[in-house]
């Protein structure tokens, strides 16, 4: 399988940022936060899109209460973490396989190692049905949480969790910080409880504990419930189309493609 250039994963064309926090990325760590992914079909994307505008009207028109009841701003404003995002070029819509941080000095033998893990892998084999709309406080403003789709369990994606976590076992390393994660000029840093995450995710969120999802924003506790089960993908069938590395940004947000693996496609007749 081979690696096409690294950026969006739509088309692999423009050039990502490589900036992290307020400086050059050589001057601020020698570690780097990555996601390896799933990325979905077009059609999920547009579904995710979607969903994802929908939540952030929910915030816009009725802020979230707080602890106290009182209403909470959720706009991430004001250079707090953990605000709401849209999907862009820099935030791009994503199935995880594995988080981990890594030293920069290592990144293309990862890179290598997690095309050998993904080599021979089949989009149709990898297909997902999407189920309920859940969410998770993941360093989220009050009375928030970041939305999720998951995903019935696949025995063939994790099987290809379980294959990448052996790759990246040579070259995990620990006490990431802020500075791991990409993030613009202008942009907050990432949050604690995302900086925490990704160090624990082996073994507190793989193997036996692996729960495939897509995350689609941040949202309203209600607007989940009200959601969890009449939202867009609900039955969706996904299919990936690709396997990628990317830079991790704040939310575990995919912002940056460092490298971009599409999947096999079986051919018919």
């Amino acid at each position: 399988m081979q690696r096409t250039p690294p950026g969006n994963p739509a088309d692999a064309a423009p050039d990502a940022p490589g900036t992290a926090g307020s400086g050059a990325d050589a001057a601020v760590s020698d570690l780097i936060a990555i996601n390896v992914l799933l990325e979905p079909d077009a059609a999920t994307k547009v579904l995710a899109a979607g969903l994802n505008a929908e939540l952030r009207r929910g915030l816009a028109t009725s802020p979230a209460p707080d602890a106290s009841g009182a209403a909470s701003d959720a706009s991430g404003a004001d250079g707090e973490s953990g605000g709401p995002f849209a999907f862009d070029e820099t935030h791009l819509p994503h199935v995880t396989l594995v988080q981990r941080y890594v030293r920069r000095a290592d990144l293309e033998r990862v890179l290598a190692a997690v095309g050998e893990a993904a080599a021979g892998a089949e989009g149709e084999d990898l297909r997902l049905r999407a189920g309920a709309l859940g969410g998770g406080e993941l360093g989220t403003p009050p009375g928030t949480v970041l939305a999720s789709v998951e995903f019935e369990h696949s025995p063939a994606v994790r099987a290809l969790h379980d294959a990448v976590v052996r790759a990246l076992a040579p070259f995990a390393a620990v006490g990431g910080s802020a500075e791991a994660f990409l993030a613009l000029p202008g942009e907050p840093p990432a949050n604690t409880a995302i900086i925490a995450y990704v160090e624990e995710f082996v073994p507190a969120h793989a193997g036996e504990h692996y729960a495939p999802h897509l995350s689609v924003g941040v949202a309203r506790k209600a607007d989940v419930r009200r959601l969890a089960r009449t939202h867009p993908l609900a039955g969706a069938q996904v299919a990936p189309v690709a396997v990628a590395a990317a830079r991790l940004g704040d939310l575990g947000t995919a912002r940056e493609v460092l490298g971009r693996w599409p999947l096999l496609r079986t051919q018919v007749g």
